[in-house]
């Protein structure tokens, strides 16, 4: 599931942050006070799921986040 959707910090992201990524570190970190990141967090609601039936939802619910490759997980047993 894509961290924004699943409440990572990208989830809480506003027009006119300021936002450092670093890929070769995996590291993400926006430039807001430890309060504000708070405030944001505690109003953040997990968005409605777009979609409910067909093909896209069920890539939605089994496919790997992006940085996984975004495919589809295999159950194991």
């Amino acid at each position: 599931m894509p961290e924004a959707a699943d409440g990572g910090a990208i989830a809480i992201v506003q027009d006119g942050d300021r936002i450092t990524i670093d890929v070769d570190e995996g590291i993400f970190h926006l430039h807001v006070s430890d309060e504000e990141i708070l405030r944001r967090f505690n109003n953040w609601q997990k968005p409605e799921k777009k979609f409910k039936k067909g093909y896209l939802e069920l890539y939605s619910r089994l496919a790997s986040s992006a940085s996984e490759g975004a495919v589809i997980k295999r159950e194991t047993d």
